[in-house]
């Protein structure tokens, strides 16, 4: 097994947490065991940049060599949270038509195993009144190398479904990053998105299951990686039930294979933010009283052992969509040198 493949062995959590009564400032916390109490929580001090910018903050994709990719109010920032070394990425240059804004997204982060290099996308879609008859420009991707501290402009000839706004979770796995897209062109049809950071190869696997339909309107999908496999945990809020998927091939649909389905979880609103080192699934739920009168934002959070089969109150509570599990390893080396 190579260095950058899934393994998680020596690995740690890392929990984002967006804090109820705070205003909802991001905190993100290094878990030494897979307790969520004071004695095995740890506060990490934020980059000097976040001091004043401590919301929505979001860890993007995986944990790589140590390193997060941090998409926050201020740009896009690379961290290594064990030597507390940090660089911000630049913001590069979009260029549309001057009647036209950019709504830039970040997409996913990744290591490039062939030139050793970290990268980043992100994808740019004009903004603006659209005149009758006119085609609106199309979106610009781009992919930011660490090695050369800039943006490159991906050619048309590179063809990447639109990201769905919808589903904002993606993975990292052995030099390829994954996430949710949408083929405009096949009457929306959702794909997971496969993207080769070495030679740019882009390669979609269709998502023909059952459990998925309606999800987005009626519950959710969940991107991740389960025991080094790339995996999506779905669910529908009318049956209040999981499903567990792997994917066998990448841009084989036929081989997602379900691993078991569980629930259904007392009729409340859940979500999935995270798999543990175990395979432990993590999410916030909704339904507590309590904690409903006091903030209307605020979700229980929960665990559910996959082993065992069942579900443990930790004690916590978080804003829905800004709460955050992923395993981490650290390293104490420089923001992108090698092991």
């Amino acid at each position: 097994m190579s260095k950058h493949e899934c393994d998680n062995r020596d690995s740690c959590l890392l929990f984002n947490h967006s804090m109820p009564r705070t205003f909802y400032k991001n905190s993100i916390f290094l878990l030494s065991g897979e307790r969520f109490d004071d004695e095995c929580m740890m506060k990490l001090e934020l980059p000097p940049l976040l001091e004043e910018n401590d919301r929505n903050i979001s860890i993007m994709g995986s944990s790589i060599n140590g390193t997060l990719c941090l998409n926050t109010e201020c740009g896009v920032i690379l961290w290594n949270p064990a030597t507390a070394e940090f660089k911000a990425v630049p913001h590069g240059t979009i260029e549309f038509p001057a009647d036209y804004e950019s709504f830039v997204s970040v997409e996913a982060f990744g290591y490039d195993t062939a030139t050793n290099d970290y990268k980043i996308i992100r994808r740019a879609v004009a903004v603006g009144q659209v005149a009758a008859n006119v085609e609106p420009p199309k979106p610009i991707w781009q992919i930011y190398s660490l090695k050369s501290n800039s943006w490159r402009t991906l050619g048309e000839e590179v063809r990447i479904p639109c990201g769905n706004w919808g589903h904002c979770f993606h993975v990292y796995l052995n030099g390829i990053c994954h996430w949710w897209g949408v083929l405009s062109d096949n009457d929306h049809e959702e794909v997971l998105v496969s993207y080769n950071l070495s030679n740019d190869e882009v390669v979609t696997t269709p998502l023909d299951l059952l459990e998925c339909k309606g999800c987005h309107t009626f519950g959710f999908k969940h991107l991740t990686l389960l025991n080094g496999s790339i995996a999506m945990i779905t669910g529908s809020w009318s049956d209040q039930l999981f499903h567990i998927w792997v994917l066998g091939e990448v841009g084989v649909k036929e081989s997602w294979t379900k691993l078991f389905t569980f629930g259904p979880l007392d009729d409340v609103m859940f979500r999935p933010i995270g798999v543990g080192k175990k395979g432990d699934i993590y999410f916030t739920r909704e339904g507590d009283e309590e904690l409903s009168n006091a903030d209307m934002q605020a979700h229980a959070l929960f665990r559910f052992d996959i082993n065992r089969q069942e579900i443990e109150d930790l004690g916590l509570a978080g804003k829905e969509r800004s709460c955050q599990i992923l395993l981490h390893k650290e390293s104490f080396l420089p923001i992108g040198a090698l092991d």
